[in-house]
């Protein structure tokens, strides 16, 4: 319903554009005068980031605050909640196996799996009060990285509309700033880098080197595989330069070169070392680790299958041996594979332009004949390329390359302003006007696209948590799933401290391990979760008293009268499983 509101609001725009110019010259009118309005980079970049925090402010206000929901959102929170700690990992939970999850490493040391800049940002939210703060502000980051870099790459009132698309499609009210495991921080690495590597062609300068190093260091950082396909197709055309223009060069490796390495010396000795804390060693990523221990699917296409100890969880080994596995058999036949492609190619292109951009890119084939487009296309197909060969793909996996779209965009609009109708003139310039305007005019429908649905499984896991950390003792939810489970909505997460939360929340093993965990954790009282079939309401009781109960807890557990009713949604929902 919400695509085919914008269809009709792009279609109702064009024919007013076409049919009645007039009444719509007002609208381009206007747009041309604020995008020419001599305004210097650092007052109108600061302002339009500011609009964009305020923007998905006002976004939550409608729709509300996010609750973790998928996987990768728990994972990255654990990431953010030890930093806030002051530590880069944790140590492991003795009795570890009943906290084993996904992606989520409990040995050598209980850490998430992630790149470290994500969890990074929502530690800023979470020190702030709370880590949707840090989405935004990476979301108003990216904001201002675009801008930045699209002055490199076009002129000032062509890189103001290409800034506003980006605000305007990707951040307010975008699902990228509803949740918390999405990409604004890759999308901002890669402005840099972007940015920086244009502004080096133009003339050397330190600056614009050290811009590129960070922009590479937060793509490792974050999107590790993508941020590689970026660097590699954004340094390119520097390394062509060079190996052409000697004065150039020598300008580079005196000017620029050192500034960069020292960059990346820095940046790269501070991964190695968070890698080490968590892996042991600081050449094995916690991401490789964990995959090595727990997916016999591996992400890489080219690569078999792997043989992983069985683990003792089944919902985990069910996730990577049918979830996961019969997805890799898949794409390891051509038909399977051409039709993967197919579908994360229309994703990704309906994510990033969708139908606004639509019409902008009617003016693409002229805009080719420049070299910008050229390179901009060249970094959009390697990295849609990387998608190609991985079993999994998301719009935030791409998300080092999501400033190029708006510039893509604008590109075409500068040729699409230029047509003309027979018989009448400024035709082109009105259907590119009607662009930036249903870009604006749906705002309303992204936002009710972004709507929680109250019985989604999430909400009630929130809930049950809230009610849970307000009763006097601490609290040990001891998760059990039959096997007609979802493995896509998991309860069993926890924060960076194991000991002090109020409610701690583990997977139900055997009768003689649980009650082992129910006394190592004397003084929580101990509840039994058993999560059904994901359309039933999971049970809560108190955990049946265990040989010995005098030890096992200091306090019997209260009725389950006390404690709400709780209502099992779908695990299926706007948001997808990612990773």
């Amino acid at each position: 319903m919400a695509g085919l509101a914008v269809l009709a609001l792009l279609l109702a725009a064009a024919l007013v554009a076409w049919l009645a110019p007039r009444p719509f010259d007002g609208w381009r009118r206007t747009l041309e005068s604020v995008l020419r309005r001599p305004w210097p980079a650092r007052r109108w970049v600061p302002a339009l980031a500011l609009a964009a925090l305020l923007g998905q402010a006002a976004t939550a206000l409608v729709v509300g605050v996010p609750k973790p929901q998928l996987h990768d959102e728990f994972s990255y929170l654990l990431a953010a909640d030890t930093f806030v700690h002051g530590r880069l990992t944790n140590p492991t939970h003795p009795l570890w196996r009943h906290f084993e999850t996904f992606h989520v490493l409990v040995q050598p040391t209980y850490a998430s799996k992630y790149p470290p800049a994500q969890g990074l940002a929502l530690a800023l939210g979470q020190r702030l009060g709370h880590p949707v703060l840090g989405v935004w502000l990476t979301g108003t980051a990216f904001v201002a990285a675009a801008a930045w870099m699209l002055l490199a790459w076009l002129p000032p009132p062509w890189a103001r509309l290409g800034a506003l698309l980006v605000t305007f499609t990707l951040v307010v009210a975008s699902p990228w700033s509803d949740g918390y495991s999405r990409g604004f921080v890759a999308a901002a690495g890669g402005a840099l880098a972007l940015g920086g590597a244009a502004r080096l062609l133009r003339g050397v300068r330190a600056g614009d080197a050290a811009a590129l190093a960070a922009g590479i260091l937060v793509l490792a950082a974050s999107r590790p595989w993508e941020g590689l396909v970026l660097t590699a197709t954004t340094v390119g055309p520097v390394f062509v330069r060079a190996a052409r223009d000697g004065p150039w060069r020598r300008a580079l490796l005196i000017r620029a070169l050192p500034t960069a390495l020292l960059v990346l010396a820095l940046g790269g000795g501070w991964l190695a070392y968070y890698q080490w804390r968590v892996t042991g060693s600081p050449w094995t990523m916690p991401y490789r680790l964990y995959d090595q221990r727990y997916a016999s699917v591996p992400v890489f296409l080219w690569r078999p299958l792997r043989a992983v100890a069985p683990s003792p969880h089944p919902v985990i080994a069910a996730f990577f041996r049918d979830f996961e596995g019969a997805e890799w058999r898949r794409q390891h036949t051509l038909a399977g594979w051409l039709a993967a492609a197919r579908g994360k190619s229309l994703l990704l292109a309906s994510f990033y332009f969708g139908v606004p951009l639509a019409l902008a890119l009617a003016g693409l084939p002229w805009a080719l004949r420049r070299r910008g487009p050229q390179w901009a296309i060249a970094v959009l197909l390697a990295l849609l390329a990387s998608q190609l060969v991985i079993l999994p793909s998301h719009p935030h996996y791409v998300a080092p390359g999501a400033c190029l779209a708006a510039y893509l965009a604008v590109e075409s609009l500068r040729e699409l302003r230029l047509w003309r109708r027979r018989g009448a003139s400024g035709v082109g310039a009105r259907l590119a006007a009607a662009v930036p305007l249903v870009v604006f005019l749906m705002l309303p429908v992204r936002l009710l696209a972004l709507r929680h649905d109250p019985a989604e499984w999430h909400f009630h896991r929130a809930a049950l948590e809230r009610r849970l950390a307000a009763l006097p003792n601490k609290q040990l939810v001891l998760v059990s799933y039959s096997a007609a489970h979802d493995a896509r909505a998991e309860w069993v997460y926890d924060g960076a401290d194991l000991t002090g939360t109020r409610v701690l929340w583990a997977r139900a093993m055997t009768r003689a391990e649980d009650c082992q965990l129910i006394a190592h954790e004397r003084g929580r009282e101990a509840w039994l979760l058993e999560v059904v079939d994901d359309v039933s309401p999971p049970r809560l009781a108190p955990y049946p008293a265990c040989a010995g109960a005098g030890t096992a807890m200091a306090d019997p557990a209260p009725k389950t009268s006390r404690l709400p009713s709780i209502r099992q949604g779908s695990p299926s929902s706007r948001r997808s499983a990612s990773g």
